[in-house]
């Protein structure tokens, strides 16, 4: 081990002193056509053959050992030449796996609404707060919208159910289906060809459209990035006030923007009527900026509410740290809903607020498949 470590800091010297490209590839056992009969492997293989009673093992039972074919490990270091350049050491044929999305619903229970999956995969991943909260120009961050991609690649290949009604659920054929990073590579190839072949059905219309003057086509999430701008060049009492109206079109009664200063950050407050016999006192607290709110922001706007109401809410156009959300759901202390930037703009839409609907089509290529034999 020790020898790996001196091997690979000699690498990253020679890179910095003398500009010499180099990359570290470490791989474990590698077997091949030529391997000797005290290979490893062909040990094992040799000891089963010859039907060795007891079968001697190494370990406890809970190691892994990782075989690789050593044409997968050339191809792996012909890669890593052509991608690396800067002494970075890279292992070659391990066999960790990394969760999918399919794994998050199994877990889940077969279903799950899109944020349980995102903390999910983040929380098996370890994924750190400065990746988590990278946001795009649409107010979603990047890690959620390759969750949400991936989503849309398996719907297409029926592993998860298609439905837009906010809850991702296993078909039965994601089910029963265990996904490889090598079938996962092929999904991606499979629905990149037939998102080709509609976009060749559709060549003529949109070769016809591109002769109008200003056609443009036209994405489908583009006004996510506008209404963010939007939101974001609103005054913070402009703010205020959209989120009461938010509120109140949620369900909220005598929502009240208070907004007073030494009050704890909290803004408003308002009624939340479960049935005749239950409601809910709660108080709001809104954040106009495309930052992270903090861990110690949500435990100040808890202190500000203790004892004046069952409940709290903070909504921002940005988002919330890792350690922020556990606070929020805290055992022991009133919970705070938090509603960051990209759930912002789903309640917008879903609630048609400062958004119009529009319908568009586009070209079904499955439904000619059977004309064109």
């Amino acid at each position: 081990m020790l020898g790996c470590f001196r091997t690979n800091f000699a690498l990253v010297s020679m890179v910095i002193d003398l500009g010499i490209k180099s990359v570290s590839c470490r791989f474990f056992t590698v077997y091949g056509e030529k391997c000797t009969e005290n290979h490893a492997i062909l040990a094992m293989i040799g000891r089963a053959f010859l039907r060795k009673d007891p079968f001697e093992m190494w370990g406890d039972g809970t190691q892994v050992r990782n075989w690789t074919y050593v044409g997968d490990i050339a191809t792996g270091m012909i890669a890593a030449a052509d991608k690396i350049e800067d002494g970075t050491a890279v292992n070659l044929g391990t066999e960790e796996r990394k969760p999918t999305s399919t794994e998050a619903l199994k877990e889940l229970g077969g279903s799950g609404r899109p944020a349980e999956v995102i903390d999910w995969i983040a929380t098996s991943l370890n994924v750190t707060d400065e990746h988590l909260l990278e946001v795009l120009a649409s107010g979603q961050t990047r890690f959620a919208n390759r969750v949400h991609w991936a989503r849309f690649y398996l719907s297409k290949v029926d592993y998860i159910d298609s439905s837009q009604r906010g809850v991702w659920s296993l078909t039965k054929k994601g089910l029963s289906t265990t996904l490889s990073h090598d079938r996962a590579l092929k999904i991606f190839d499979e629905v990149q060809a037939a998102i080709k072949q509609q976009k060749q059905l559709e060549a003529a219309t949109e070769e016809d459209e591109s002769e109008v003057e200003g056609f443009e086509p036209a994405d489908p999430r583009k006004y996510r990035i506008g209404l963010m701008e939007t939101l974001l060049s609103l005054p913070a009492n402009s703010f205020e006030r959209l989120c009461q109206r938010l509120l109140r079109e949620s369900g909220f009664q005598e929502v009240k923007v208070t907004g007073r200063s030494g009050d704890g950050g909290i803004d408003g407050k308002g009624l939340l009527e479960i049935n005749p016999f239950v409601s809910f006192q709660v108080l709001f607290q809104c954040k106009r900026y495309s930052g992270s709110v903090s861990v110690s922001q949500v435990r100040d706007f808890r202190g500000a509410m203790m004892g004046r109401a069952d409940k709290g809410i903070i909504l921002t156009t940005g988002t919330f740290t890792k350690d922020a959300k556990g606070e929020a759901v805290r055992d022991g202390v009133p919970p705070i809903e938090l509603v960051n930037g990209d759930k912002l703009l789903d309640m917008l839409e879903e609630l048609e607020l400062g958004v119009k609907p529009v319908t568009v089509y586009e070209v079904d290529a499955a439904f000619f498949e059977e004309f064109m034999a």
